[in-house]
């Protein structure tokens, strides 16, 4: 579990941050953001054996239900409303990728403290068995 949120931490910080910095296309990062985690049910296990040595059992279902809770949903939602309200949104476009960039790591710092403290009782666990 450690492992794969490390993954996600890596790839949140690397596709949204550097391109933001980098002043890339919003929307090809965002594509291929979408499309890189609707693969990660697939490819998660895969990659953690590869990378980690260990066999991680996922349960395919509850992760993509997962995704797309959190990744097309949203998006979708995204679509609509600039769709909806193009002229009011328009406005205040220029500002959107500083907010989600400053968004962003604020839930990757969250992330990283409570993956911190999960770490720590692993590790206490494994040290104490």
């Amino acid at each position: 579990m450690v492992t794969g949120y490390a993954l996600v931490l890596d790839v949140l910080i690397s596709i949204y941050l550097i391109s933001y910095i980098a002043k890339a296309d919003t929307a090809y990062s965002v594509s291929l953001t979408t499309v890189s985690t609707l693969l990660c049910p697939l490819l998660t296990p895969g990659l953690t054996f590869i990378l980690a040595g260990s066999r991680l059992e996922v349960p395919f279902l509850q992760m993509a239900g997962t995704v797309v809770k959190m990744v097309v949903v949203p998006l979708f939602i995204g679509f609509g409303a600039r769709y909806c309200l193009k002229e009011k949104i328009e406005k205040i476009l220029p500002v959107f990728p500083a907010i989600s960039a400053t968004f962003i790591m604020f839930i990757c710092i969250i992330t990283a403290s409570l993956m911190a403290a999960v770490w720590q009782r692993a590790t206490a666990n494994e040290a104490s068995g």
